[in-house]
């Protein structure tokens, strides 16, 4: 994902053609690219420098004796951060042992976990591109490329049916936090339409759908039962929620943007967490938006038939692994 942040740091002017520089904003920004562009900081891989926010006057060093001056400077930069289930493509295989795989990316290095999937691991080869599931990542300070570990894409679901009680609504700072959350979805959305009528979108959302029938969750026996009802997923319908019990299952096709919920008492012998609003629901938009941007990525990088038809076994591979 790319985002934006603002930094702050001093930079060193050791030359007095650099202290009596007229352009001081030029040689900043030279400085700045030297120093942060294609490096790892603050948790962010610097793809680029945005703008000098502001900038100080020069001031000469008080704790040196070499005449030497400096500026303090705010800047806001461009980068990419990752998230963990993210789905990230056209990651290269570069070796491959017996109980490990490297691959690299335009932006990380990762160590790919052995899939239990063993017919998925034995056609794997090197050189060959495929999605790559992330599943841990560290940002190495003036490092220029994320270290990863994650596994290669293969649909699964947990078919294991968790019930959320939500024992308390959202503050004001969760609100906010949930309204920074879905202006990320709502991006999202709007680039989906371009894209939609591709025949590939058909094919991703199939594959990324972990069951090779649609489960019908809505004519499930558990919700019969206990009255569950289909909430869309909007701000609108979490903000004010409490004393409810949730339901986001795998079985719900994530393109339906929905989640169901009861405010009749559900029997105590099934798993049932108590939980707090905000993190339930940052929790289920999270799950969807990782899923837009896994679908888009999908049908941006095999755009073509030939890009699609080269993967065509691991593809196949893919779907005999749905439950």
């Amino acid at each position: 994902m790319y985002i934006t942040k603002t930094i702050d740091t001093t930079i060193d002017l050791l030359d007095p053609v650099e202290i009596y520089q007229h352009d001081v904003n030029s040689l900043v920004l030279k400085k700045l690219n030297e120093r942060y562009v294609k490096k790892c900081y603050q948790s962010i891989l610097i793809t680029e420098i945005i703008s000098i926010i502001r900038l100080s006057p020069i001031m000469m060093s008080d704790n040196r004796l070499d005449g030497s001056a400096y500026v303090d400077v705010q800047f806001e930069v461009g980068g990419v951060i990752f998230i963990e289930g993210e789905v990230l493509h056209n990651c290269k295989i570069i070796e491959i042992h017996s109980n490990a795989i490297t691959a690299e990316h335009e932006y990380a290095g990762i160590k790919l976990r052995k899939n239990a999937n063993d017919v998925l691991s034995k056609i794997l080869t090197v050189g060959q591109h495929i999605p790559v599931v992330i599943e841990k990542f560290k940002y190495t300070p003036a490092q220029s490329s994320i270290s990863m570990i994650g596994s290669p894409f293969i649909p699964m679901a947990n078919d294991k049916q968790i019930i959320y009680y939500i024992t308390s609504a959202m503050t004001e700072e969760d609100k906010e936090k949930m309204e920074l959350l879905f202006n990320f979805i709502d991006k999202e959305e709007k680039l989906h339409p371009a894209i939609t009528k591709q025949k590939q979108y058909a094919f991703f959302q199939d594959l990324l759908y972990p069951y090779k029938v649609n489960q019908k969750f809505e004519q499930n026996a558990l919700v019969k039962k206990y009255n569950f009802q289909q909430v869309p997923i909007e701000l609108k319908n979490m903000i004010n929620m409490k004393n409810m019990y949730v339901v986001y299952s795998d079985k719900i096709p994530k393109q339906n943007k929905i989640f169901f919920t009861t405010e009749q008492k559900v029997n105590i012998e099934l798993d049932i967490i108590e939980i707090d609003a905000f993190p339930l629901f940052a929790s289920i938009c999270n799950e969807y938006l990782l899923y837009l941007q896994a679908l888009r990525g999908f049908v941006e990088t095999y755009d073509t038939v030939s890009k699609l038809q080269a993967l065509t076994t691991y593809w196949k591979i893919c779907k005999n692994a749905k439950l």
